[in-house]
């Protein structure tokens, strides 16, 4: 998926995986998870945990 948003006036784009599980109740599907990932992780920042 390819995300493209404004923030604080500039615009944003991002390439990223996303996942959704829904669940169907009553005959109707309800969305219980969004997850959504970077497709290609910005080089320039250090993960967290290390």
């Amino acid at each position: 998926m390819t995300n493209t948003a404004p923030y604080r006036g500039e615009r944003h784009d991002a390439d990223e995986w996303t996942t959704d599980v829904f669940v169907r109740r009553q005959g109707r599907r309800l969305c219980v998870l969004s997850h959504i990932t970077p497709a290609a992780p910005d080089r320039a920042t250090k993960p967290s945990c290390i």
